[in-house]
């Protein structure tokens, strides 16, 4: 019912990191951030498990507990390759594990992928959302079994169990009946009630009178009476747990929905008023410490956590006076979001621009944040900051934008005050770090640690109050000018002071925690974003002094030294990254390799560029010191000592320099804005060979494309470099020259596009009156058209317009080269821009590409055709219309393939047969008649048999209507070049008919179930050998029975991707053998009785004993197996509901009569040795006798002469290689009966099992079972399922490359699927330690 309830919502995952890498590439983990409180890092959709774990770990009891239990109880884990761990408790030891790192791991998040393992989970399971209630009994559950037979065993329910008691009192002889049951969590409804006193109160002290239809049977009376009932609290655990039930079923509307409505929870209860008997002074009031918050709709959703944190662990600072910039992340897989952990956008931008080398131009910028974090800037950003160059200039003391859009990270931020000038180690700000503080007495136990050791100077909660540092530990000051992570950044904050020991909140959101308060918890009242669970915990249970601010605590030694390891690790890889990172890559060209022309530099020797490597924190001493080595070692002699260094960009006119880095010889290179491949220049600061070079933005070259008049029926082109900073004036004489003519004579015209498409030119002339402003003041541009003509003579057309029209007529588009053996996909082809005629033929449009490719042949002459990004590759192009009639655009993507170009008077239709299968192009000529394409496509597809038809499909390539009209031409049908046909098998009926192919059905058996007769007659004895041999080798003829674990006789090639290979080579054999009869066609009306007598009619019948149509069942076929029985011969194919399209038949040797409640299946024993099912056997089970699935696996348990409870059932839903359990009997997974609620049933008819004729039920005798009891796959199981997570993982990548997500309207619902934690039997190991 709640399918895809608690979906993960986009942008709450993490990067996974691996420790140990010294790969300058890939950053380490961040440091712990101000809080000094690690984080959970989320697998997919583990949020849910990341709030609930942190709520353990930050239980003490629960956590201390698990710490005292020692490896001889719980066995020695290793995390070797092929180690034995088979007598290790590996969910006690992981947690144990988890929570060390939780408590001194010096990251700021930590991987609960060990965990998970530990769990039996895949990948598939940790991307599964889960609800979290759901979660904690059955974590619960698994704990509970794995410290069966240690001192730990219970833990559980010495912390979380309680008893309530039910009362139900007799109103005529007092008699009272009384139901004690234990509870781990208490489900409170939300609905009209104003908060969780006023629901405990209904609950425990409210009555309920029973009267009217509701009497109550009493024992003492022996009638029916009215009576009281009641219950309440008998025993309260030491931490109270309540569920509050917010997702709801409307059943009117037949939706889910949730619960947003207000409803209280107080900080500390008073659970005495609920409680029967009196209870010791203190043991009835509780604390709130622990909120689960869930935030979404129905259908998605995340969740987070606020704790509080009683130990103080933490350091509770609202706004803190530093902030962390956390190392870039490597960018993730397109169409993922959010994968970088940062709270605000200016810790984004820095770690992005950190990333790109400490500089970047705005573009770059946006890029690199969009590729990071699978979201652009103004997605994310823009409503409530503002454009990004808004927010960059709205942050002065963190970045620096020049005139060029450059956007450099200011000196302070990245190279902060330190003591000797350089970034230091994360231990060594800030006082002591976290390993400093764990490796200060490794063989210290908990209870001798003292806090006054860890406590050096106590701040906000215990801790010691260390700064937040950046990838290389350093203290980042945040500047109370520049930062604009708020609206509000600009207002004056004032510093709230910290709650008191002990009180201090934190929020928890996977990867990411920060201060809290209590007024934030009163938010969680009501709306999208409210409490899903509460944690209490008893007010009586005291702290030891020790455990204040002491995360060393009781934590074990062995963890201790696990820790401490792996913390010296990440300061290695710290340090060694903040080098790297810290390294630059420069590329330095010499002015002798260059010349000045049109007031570019452009290269003239072919010397290779030198580069020189060096840390952005030296001195630029250091780096002059390598330019003059690089200098001797050019052999172009010694530089001159007074050189300048400039730096360089290539533009389309050349080279050019802008900003002038030498100077200061001690000032810092990172303050220049260099950034990793930046190119420099060294000159003599003044000339190029003589000519003056001019430096800057203002002075960058243009390319203008001119068109100008030699003569009037002359006109040529040519590309002329000049300054941007050049006036009008300026390139009127320089044109004057290149013209022969005078200045004042020229015209000068600008054309360019306009428009909203661009579908237009305009012309703007230039007049003399602006020859003193420069081209960058009259807003000409690189690549802009120009016009320069002498004076137009009157009643003739100019020169500007006359290259208006013909940039009207003109298109950009990108070749795509198919026909060079260059490339293999189509992600490799080589691409050209071509810009050509909108009037242009486009078999003068491939002429003229072939030539500029270079190819003089191709096969079939060579075709083209369009790649649209949302509809993707199109059919061939008619080569004899234009470009604008084929309905290219600006910048279309043009493929030039082998293969012939269609004619006029063809079309391109596109064929499939609907299923997963490949899809066919094919040219036809538009007289070719429905009938003949359907035959031809039939020969081409392969497809057996000869009642074949054509079906439409929609936009969206859904089944739209037939094509009835066999005799009627393509054309006459209005197909057009690029629709897609589905073909399928059956011969179009007429209307109010239906034509069923019939086969005739002849099942293994093993002589059935219920019944002495064989459950079917063998029809294959019937026949001829010869007839059955030649049923063998036709591909849909007899299909020989296997078993389910048998190997498929035609394996899948080892090097087919996983994706290609089909399905249903894995799918289970029919148990049986299919005979094709022939087709059958008669009225909708007709009766069932009628269709079994007009089968009896058929050919192959006539040698069959049939004594009368009762002896035959007729059953739909499905992908050619048995499916619905048409149990009642008076019904009418239309009330039977008939969908297929093909029946089969089975002649019994009895009379059958089915009513329509009975279900007929098949089931299978499960060999215990190995995963394989022995042979059918047909079972007929009546559902007047019980849809529940206990009283159906009671059912099939005595038919097989087995122990009720001792067998397992599943039943098998081949088509995605699910086994579907049929639980036997409500239980959990600890063996206890679970509390049925009113309406909580299962019906084996319905979700989720959906138990149907012809279906396969898998049992298992758990008595002899070894393996996992609710695993029934078999081998071929696991093969489809691999090919249907490639499947999936490759519609996924598509949709990636094509951009399809932007264009989904809804996210697809997940299936809903049990949490399932997997715990061995540690039975042997209890014995073995008790003996």
């Amino acid at each position: 019912m709640f399918a895809g309830l608690f979906e993960e919502e986009t942008g709450q995952n993490d990067v996974k990191m691996e420790l140990g890498s010294s790969a300058a590439s890939k950053p380490p983990p961040p440091p712990r951030n101000h809080t000094q409180l690690c984080g959970l890092s989320n697998l997919g959709a583990t949020c849910y498990l990341n709030s609930l774990l942190q709520t353990l770990h930050y239980t003490p009891e629960f956590r201390e507990a698990l710490f005292n239990l020692g490896e001889d109880e719980l066995g020695v884990y290793s995390s070797e390759k092929g180690a034995d761990n088979s007598s290790v408790r590996l969910i006690p030891v992981q947690l144990q594990k988890l929570f060390a790192r939780l408590l001194l791991l010096n990251q700021q998040s930590t991987e609960v992928s060990s965990l998970t393992s530990s769990f039996g989970w895949n990948n598939s399971e940790e991307l599964q959302q889960h609800d979290v209630q759901e979660l904690n009994r059955i974590l619960f559950a698994a704990i509970e079994s794995s410290l069966l037979g240690t001192q730990g065993q219970h833990l559980i329910g010495q912390l979380y169990h309680g008893t309530s008691v039910q009362q139900i009192r007799c109103c005529r002889c007092s008699r009272v009946s009384e139901r004690v049951e234990e509870f781990q969590d208490i489900q409170v409804p939300l609905s009209s009630r104003s908060g969780l006193e006023q629901a405990l109160k209904e609950t425990y002290i409210d009555t309920e009178v029973l009267q009217g239809s509701d009497q109550y049977w009493c024992e003492g009376c022996q009638q029916l009476v009215d009576a009281v009932r009641s219950c309440r609290l008998k025993k309260l655990p030491h931490v109270l747990t309540f569920g509050l039930l917010r997702f709801l079923y409307n059943f009117q509307k037949g939706e889910r929905y949730k619960d947003t409505s207000k409803f209280k929870f107080p900080l500390e209860l008073d659970m005495a008023p609920f409680c029967d008997t009196s209870l010791m002074p203190g043991e009835a009031h509780y604390e709130l410490f622990s909120v689960v918050i869930h935030r979404g709709s129905t259908h998605s959703g995340h969740y987070t956590a606020f704790i509080r944190d009683v130990d103080d662990l933490g350091v509770w600072q609202e706004e803190p006076d530093q902030v962390q910039i956390p190392p870039p992340s490597p960018p993730p897989a397109a169409g993922q979001m959010d994968f970088i952990d940062c709270e605000t956008p200016s810790e984004l931008i820095q770690m992005v621009i950190q990333q790109l080398g400490g500089s970047a131009s705005v573009t770059k910028l946006c890029k690199a944040l969009q590729e990071s974090t699978g979201v652009s800037w103004n997605t994310r950003f823009k409503k409530q900051f503002g454009s990004i160059q808004k927010f960059l200039k709205d942050c002065p003391a963190l970045f620096s934008v020049d005139d060029t859009n450059q956007v450099t990270l200011k000196e302070s931020v990245l190279n902060p005050p330190c003591d000797n000038g350089l970034v230091e180690n994360s231990s060594a700000a800030g006082g002591k770090g976290l390993v400093d503080e764990v490796m200060m007495d490794v063989s210290v136990t908990a209870e001798d640690t003292e806090m006054t050791e860890l406590d050096t100077s106590v701040d906000n909660g215990g801790r010691e109050a260390t700064t937040g540092k950046g990838c290389g530990g350093d203290a980042i000051p945040r500047s109370k000018e520049g930062t604009c992570d708020s609206p509000a950044s600009k207002r004056t904050k004032r510093s709230q002071p910290p709650p008191p020991s002990g009180y201090r909140w934190f929020e928890f959101n996977d990867a990411h925690v920060s201060p809290t308060t209590t007024k934030a918890i009163e938010k969680l009242y009501q709306g999208k974003q409210s409490a899903y669970m509460l944690f209490y915990r008893r007010h009586s249970l005291k702290r030891p002094l020790q455990a204040k601010g002491n995360p060393l605590y009781g934590v074990p030694e062995q963890l201790l030294k696990e820790v401490v390891t792996v913390n010296s690790l990440l300061d290695e890889e710290r340090a060694q990254y903040n080098v790297a990172m810290n390294t630059l890559k420069l590329n330095i060209h010499f002015s002798w390799q260059y010349h000045l022309i049109g007031g570019a530099l452009q290269r003239i020797t072919e010397d290779s560029v030198f580069v020189v490597r060096i840390d952005r924190r030296k001195p630029f001493s250091d780096l002059k010191l390598a330019i003059l080595e690089q200098a001797v070692t050019s052999q172009r002699g010694a530089l001159e000592d007074a050189f300048a260094v400039n730096i360089a960009r290539h533009l389309t006119g050349g080279v050019h320099l802008y900003d002038t880095i030498s100077g200061d010889e001690q000032a810092i290179l990172s303050s220049f804005g260099l950034s990793d491949e930046a190119h420099l220049f060294v000159w003599n600061g003044t000339d190029i060979g003589g000519q003056p070079l001019l430096t800057g933005k203002a002075h960058e070259p243009i390319v203008l494309h001119f068109t100008y008049s030699v003569t009037d029926q002359d006109e040529r082109e040519m590309d002329v470099c000049v300054a941007r900073s050049l006036t009008l004036g300026g390139l009127r004489e320089h044109l004057a020259g290149l013209m022969d003519t005078q200045p004042h004579q020229l015209t000068i015209s600008q054309v360019r596009l306009a428009g909203r498409q661009e579908q237009h030119s305009v012309v703007t002339v230039l007049p003399s009156s602006k020859d003193k402003r420069t081209l960058d003041e009259l807003g000409l541009s690189d690549g802009d058209r120009m016009a320069a003509e002498k004076e137009a003579k009157k009643g003739v057309k100019n020169l500007a317009h006359s290259v208006a029209d013909k940039q009207n007529k003109l298109l950009s588009l990108i070749v795509e080269d198919r026909c060079s053996p260059l490339g293999s996909g189509p992600s490799s082809y080589p691409v050209y821009p071509l810009e050509t005629s909108k009037d242009e033929v486009l078999s003068s449009l491939k002429k003229s590409i072939l030539t500029k490719l270079g190819i003089t042949s191709v096969a079939d002459g060579g075709r083209l055709r369009f790649d649209d990004d949302n509809n993707g590759l199109g059919p061939p192009l008619y080569e004899n219309q234009t470009l604008s009639d084929a309905g290219l655009v600006q910048g279309q993507r043009v493929i030039v393939e082998p293969g012939p170009a269609p004619q006029q008077s063809e079309i391109v239709l596109y064929f499939s047969t609907g299923k997963l299968s490949l899809t066919y192009e094919r040219v036809f000529d538009n007289k070719t008649t429905v009938k003949e394409c359907c035959l031809y496509m039939q020969e081409r597809m392969d497809l057996k048999g000869s009642q074949w038809h054509l079906r439409k499909t929609n936009w969206c390539g859904e089944p739209a209507e037939l094509l009835d009209e066999e005799t009627a031409t393509l054309a006459q049908e209005k197909l057009k070049s690029g629709d897609t046909l589905i073909v399928e098998e059956g011969r179009l009926p007429p209307k109010g008919f239906v034509q069923l192919s019939t086969f005739l059905y002849s099942p293994q058996s093993d002589g059935g179930i219920g019944g002495d007769q064989d459950r079917a007659v063998d029809i294959n004895a019937t026949f001829h050998s010869t007839d059955r041999e030649t049923l063998q080798e036709e591909e849909g003829g007899a299909i020989s029975v296997q078993t389910m674990d048998s190997e498929p006789q035609k394996q899948a090639c080892p090097e087919v991707p996983l994706h290609l290979q089909s399905l249903e080579r894995y799918y289970p054999p029919v148990p049986g053998s299919l005979l094709e009869m022939g087709c059958v066609e008669l009225s909708k009306d007709a009766t069932v009785e009628e269709l079994k007598n007009m089968i009896l009619t058929l050919p192959v019948m006539q040698g069959v004993n049939v004594p009368s149509p009762s002896f035959l069942r007729v059953q739909e076929l499905v992908d050619g197996r048995p499916g619905k029985i048409l149990k009642v011969s008076s019904h009418t194919l239309r009330r039977s509901k008939l969908t297929s399209s093909a029946i089969c038949c089975v002649v019994l040797p009895y009379e059958e009569t089915l009513s329509v409640s009975s279900i007929v299946f098949n089931v299978r024993i499960k060999n215990p040795l190995d995963r394989s099912y022995g042979p059918p056997m047909e079972v007929v089970y009546d559902t007047i006798n019980g849809t529940e699935p206990h009283e159906f696996c009671g059912f099939v348990a005595r038919l097989l002469e087995l122990p009720g409870g001792g067998v397992s059932m599943a039943k098998h839903k081949y088509e995605t290689f699910e086994w579907i359990k049929i639980a036997g009997q409500p239980q959990d997974d600890g063996g206890r009966r679970r509390k049925v609620r009113s309406g909580s049933k299962v019906n084996i008819k319905n979700a989720p099992i959906f138990l149907r004729d012809g279906d396969t039920v898998g049992i298992k005798d758990l008595a002899s079972e070894c393996g996992d009891q609710d695993d029934f796959s078999t081998p071929s199981d696991d093969r489809g399922r691999a090919i249907l997570v490639a499947m999936q993982e490759e519609k996924k990548k598509k949709r990636r490359n094509k951009g399809a997500d932007i264009f989904c309207s809804s996210v697809p619902r997940r299936p809903e699927i049990g949490i399932k934690i997997f715990v061995p039997d540690y039975t042997s190991l209890r014995q073995t330690r008790q003996s």
